[in-house]
């Protein structure tokens, strides 16, 4: 079925792309297209008995873990409840691998019939949330007893992603983009940040927590002038004695003293390590401007069971 959707509908699928998200909805609509043409990406037309090609399901598979969805779209006078719902169990029963994850909100289609749709079929929705806070005035805290700080260094590249995936080992996080392995960050994509040409990690504002045996929390600063915090992980031996907040302190102290005023992230709302309440009780704010939203994902409960990914409370 590779190759058999119309030009018709990716066109239609950047058009609905581009309303929901302004900013960078075209962009990633072509980026899906490029990838499905390199065969990064599978996928299968969702056609209706007359044989017109009505949508499309896209996803990427990954050995062991299933499939993480990369679209599920349906054209304008394709989109009832009856038609979601039929759409949903095409993209479900298509492919290898039980269906871990698909975006939310899909493209075009009203809310209240995507909700019932994927409800039905077993899906929950995990929301995400844009959050942001201006650095000055927020006062550096000293590291609990026996833990020290200091800033990244490239070489801290392979202490970063072993760190990433002992933290992020079946937090929800992973069905946003699951490896291999189901880690969060894969070699490749840590190689990208921390050797780009481009200065895609803010070394000075990316900071280290040591223990007695090595590394046991990060924080991983990108930008220059427009500052994100990019990934805060504590080892979860450690977690609890206030070195998340130390290091984000840290990280927004150095930023603000370089005269940043706005740095902003993006977290699971039922994050399960308490990070979003990390977040609103050091002073984040969300972003309920346009462009500060984030698209969720529909995460199924039987495949979140099988993989163990724990879902706290928002």
């Amino acid at each position: 079925m590779k190759g058999a959707i119309p030009g018709r509908v990716w066109s239609e699928f950047s058009h609905e792309m581009g309303k929901a998200w302004p900013r960078w909805g075209r962009a990633a609509a072509r980026q899906c297209r490029q990838r499905f043409r390199r065969g990064e990406l599978e996928g299968v037309p969702l056609v209706q008995g007359t044989g017109r090609t009505i949508g499309m399901a896209l996803w990427q598979a990954y050995p062991r873990v299933g499939r993480q969805g990369a679209a599920l779209f349906l054209v304008r006078g394709h989109r009832s409840l009856q038609s979601a719902r039929s759409q949903v169990e095409v993209a479900r029963a298509a492919g290898r691998g039980p269906l871990l994850s698909l975006p939310a909100p899909l493209p075009g289609i009203r809310w209240d019939v995507e909700r019932r749709a994927l409800a039905e079929q077993g899906f929950r929705w995990v929301q995400r949330q844009r959050l942001s806070i201006d650095p000055r005035g927020l006062p550096r805290t000293p590291p609990p007893s026996g833990i020290s700080l200091r800033p990244m260094r490239k070489g801290d590249q392979g202490s970063v992603l072993v760190l990433d995936r002992r933290s992020y080992r079946h937090h929800i996080d992973e069905a946003f983009g699951p490896g291999a392995s189901v880690q969060r960050f894969g070699p490749g994509y840590l190689r990208g940040l921390f050797e780009s040409k481009e200065p895609a990690i803010d070394l000075s504002a990316s900071w280290i927590a040591e223990g007695p045996r090595g590394v046991v929390g990060h924080v991983l600063v990108m930008g220059q002038d427009s500052a994100r915090i990019q990934d805060l992980a504590v080892d979860p031996a450690y977690r609890g004695r206030g070195i998340g907040s130390c290091l984000l302190r840290e990280a927004l102290f150095r930023l603000a003293e370089r005269g940043v005023r706005q740095v902003s992230l993006g977290v699971t709302v039922g994050n399960p390590t308490g990070a979003y309440a990390l977040y609103r009780h050091l002073g984040f704010r969300p972003d309920r401007t346009r462009a500060g939203r984030m698209p969720g994902l529909w995460v199924h409960e039987g495949s979140r069971r099988r993989l163990h990914l724990a879902l706290g409370r928002a």
